[in-house]
């Protein structure tokens, strides 16, 4: 006889019943929902997204969504292959959470760890050796390289 659950629900179930012994099924519930919405709070204090789409229902349908589960982000009506941008809107979570400020300082701490990994340059006579190599050429017309 099918209950009708997928096997996370019966796992949940299940859960619940187990605990259920010790505890009410309403305590047990209760603490599973505040934990999951304490862990979803923590998400969304590390969390940021960007949502672009040409369509500008669905950026106005994604920033109702956004606004609506108090997620910070930025809504973009554009066009992401050409990177093209029509219009913005910021969340009010964004705007709370004072996220410009965060992100422009996470954008200054790439620059700064992305230059400390920085390659050195080659040497010109590297670079010209390098291209002789590549510019030989098979009778197949393509480059060769080694």
């Amino acid at each position: 006889m099918s209950s009708g659950l997928d096997r996370h629900q019966k796992k949940f179930a299940k859960l619940v019943d187990e605990n259920s012994r010790i505890h009410h099924p309403y305590t047990v519930f209760k603490d599973f929902c505040e934990l999951a919405a304490l862990s979803f709070s923590n998400a969304v204090q590390a969390m940021h997204a960007t949502c672009i789409d040409i369509d500008a229902t669905a950026v106005h349908m994604a920033y109702v969504q956004l606004t609506l589960l108090h997620i910070p982000a930025i809504a973009v009506h554009g066009n992401a292959l050409p990177m093209e941008q029509w219009g913005y809107w910021l969340t009010p979570a964004h705007v709370l959470g004072f996220w410009d400020a965060k992100l422009k300082r996470g954008r200054a701490q790439q620059r700064n760890t992305a230059n400390d990994h920085l390659v050195p340059a080659m040497p010109d006579e590297v670079m010209q050796q390098v291209r002789e190599v590549a510019a030989v050429q098979k009778r197949t017309g393509q480059l060769t390289l080694f």
